[in-house]
């Protein structure tokens, strides 16, 4: 059995507690910040401020001691030791805080799918709806899909006139959808795997509702608010990678470089200094790879793991490739991740961290094409929309004549076959 402190070094602990509780209350803000500290980064705050402490006074017999775990014997001194009543109310606050926010993670947990015994329920209990591959792709391959008359108007322009950014591509024509030719709607509500008829192979999956607790309406737990923002910031003044198609489509993580400067790196996308300082692209780095996380840790929970899950997963390590880590390269698969609800930051720790590099959109659409990966199936995540189901915008799986109504707080993982965003 290790040897327990001898009797000196139990005075000389006792003697140093009591020297950081009396600093402590010569503080004015050190009551609030002790409050606060159920939020990871306030408690980082208050460790650090607790670090200051020892060295200043030189208490030598905590100067080793990770910071961690220095706040968690100082408060379970302060349980059998009087202190200031405001210190004391501080405690009792954050014992309090520290609960509600251990049950706030765990709905965040839940309610987001990221546990992965709730996800596997979940999966399970999603119909199937079967669909036939179709002779002829509908909507047809190389075009725009406008849903009315209304919508080709506006967008007549840009798709049959407008100069072309890149003279070398083939322009798209808009084409007018014909709802008859279609095979399925799967509508705002519903949620399925959609299998095809014939060989029985998983084309697509939809998940409605992740982030709105059932209601479509509303944001409960507010975190919507703050993904729409960090996307926003995410793409503010950046370069779009397809110019030649409306809205913008911007590159986050690492990426292989220009075509001609390859080179392996955090992408490089800047074109607006104005807009983006140092610290503003660090921040907005940082959350949006915290984003991905989360989004990677749902589909790791939801997604079966035969036929989605394990391709992207043995791509990842058979090419070892980086994760997202908002650039600061930690080597490491794992990391704390933290999310907001409303102005209640959530730190998942040691989550999983997404793959090396993803998309932002804002107001994005392209015509019926076939994208190109090293995996079968990609995932979009449609966290906003301000519009309609009048006013367009949705998803095509040509190869099945099926329209998937995009609504936000959905979830759509599809194959490699030819699709559009209208």
């Amino acid at each position: 059995m290790p040897r327990g402190r001898s009797n000196r070094e139990k005075t000389q602990r006792v003697e140093g507690f009591r020297i950081l509780i009396n600093a402590l209350h010569t503080i004015p803000e050190a009551n609030e910040m002790l409050r606060d500290c159920a939020i990871p980064s306030a408690r980082m705050t208050f460790e650090r401020l607790l670090e200051t402490l020892v060295n200043k006074h030189d208490l030598k017999i905590f100067a080793d001691k990770p910071l961690k775990n220095l706040f968690d014997e100082l408060l379970a001194w302060t349980d059998d030791n009087r202190t200031s009543p405001g210190f004391e109310q501080a405690r009792l606050d954050f014992r309090t805080n520290i609960q509600a926010y251990r049950k706030v993670r765990r709905l965040a947990a839940e309610t987001l799918l990221v546990d992965r015994e709730v996800g596997a329920t979940y999966i399970t209990s999603l119909p199937t709806v079967y669909v036939s591959q179709l002779s002829t792709p509908y909507p047809p391959p190389g075009m725009h899909i406008s849903e009315s008359p209304e919508i080709t108007a506006q967008w007549h322009q840009f798709c049959h006139t407008d100069p072309l950014p890149d003279p070398r591509r083939k322009r798209s024509h808009i084409h007018e959808l014909d709802p008859a030719c279609l095979q399925r709607v799967i509508g705002v509500e519903e949620s399925c795997k959609l299998v095809d008829k014939a060989t029985h192979m998983l084309i697509a999956v939809v998940i409605r509702d992740l982030t709105s607790l059932g209601d479509n309406t509303n944001d409960p737990l507010a975190f919507r608010q703050w993904a729409t923002e960090v996307i926003a910031d995410g793409i503010k003044g950046r370069k779009s990678i397809r110019l030649e198609d409306p809205g913008k489509m911007i590159q986050t993580g690492y990426s292989a470089g220009a075509r001609s400067k390859p080179v392996f790196n955090w992408v490089r996308n800047v074109i607006s200094r104005q807009e983006t300082s140092l610290e503003f692209l660090a921040s907005s780095d940082f959350r949006s790879s915290c984003l991905f996380a989360l989004g990677w840790n749902i589909c790791r929970s939801v997604l079966p793991h035969d036929g989605v899950m394990k391709e992207w997963v043995e791509f990842l390590d058979n090419n070892r490739l980086p994760r997202m880590d908002g650039g600061v390269g930690i080597q490491s698969s794992t990391g704390n991740v933290t999310i907001h609800l409303g102005d209640t930051p959530v730190t998942f720790h040691n989550m999983e961290l997404a793959p090396a590099s993803g998309l932002l959109n804002q107001n994005y659409a392209r015509g019926v094409h076939r994208e190109q990966q090293p995996h079968p199936f990609a995932v979009q995540w449609i966290l906003h929309r301000s519009h309609g189901e009048a006013a367009g915008g949705h998803f095509y799986i040509a190869e099945y004549g099926v329209k998937i109504i995009n609504v936000a707080a959905t979830r759509r993982v599809d194959t490699r076959r030819r699709s559009a965003t209208a």
